[in-house]
């Protein structure tokens, strides 16, 4: 009767191990989602955006989020950087948004998602926009936690690279 019980507990164990290392990064991190030019342009680089009800959601296979998200902002006025979620990100017209998060129970992958999907157009599989190029405006701000990115009009060649794992190049 002990026996059956150590083996049944040894059973157990070994399989919650599997799903930890399943769950801990045993695949790839999620390659950084790009935003750049005028108007909001996202790009996933190794997903697809699909329909999550009130956001897009990047899917990617057997590929890892940290279930936090780091943001780099690079432009022709310099480099700034920060941590957390969400991270906004402000266009100068209007109220155009794209606010970036993740989502995903503890037995589920986490997946980058960006909303709000009413302010977000769907362009293809690989990207989406917020605002409208041609228009005059710009990103107006990036911000994370209690860290904000402000760029003026002028600032050219923006990009902002949004990472699921701090080891990603794009964003340290």
């Amino acid at each position: 009767m002990r026996k059956t019980a150590y083996v049944a507990a040894a059973i157990v164990v070994v399989g919650l191990l599997a799903i930890l290392w399943i769950k801990g990064g045993a695949s790839e991190d999620e390659a950084p989602i790009i935003v750049k030019n005028g108007s909001i342009e996202i790009e996933t680089t190794d997903g697809v955006w699909t329909d999550g009800e009130d956001a897009w959601v990047n899917e990617t296979t057997g590929k890892h989020n940290h279930k936090e998200l780091w943001v780099k902002v690079t432009s022709s006025t310099g480099t700034c950087r920060g941590v957390g979620k969400p991270i906004r990100i402000q266009y100068s017209k209007s109220n155009d948004r794209a606010v970036f998060t993740t989502d995903g129970s503890f037995l589920g992958r986490h997946k980058t998602r960006v909303g709000p999907e009413t302010a977000i157009t769907y362009v293809d599989r690989k990207h989406l926009r917020a605002g409208t190029a041609g228009d005059g405006g710009h990103i107006a701000a990036v911000q994370a936690r209690s860290v904000t990115c402000r760029l003026e009009a002028e600032s050219a060649n923006v990009e902002i690279s949004i990472c699921s794992s701090a080891t990603a190049k794009a964003c340290q």
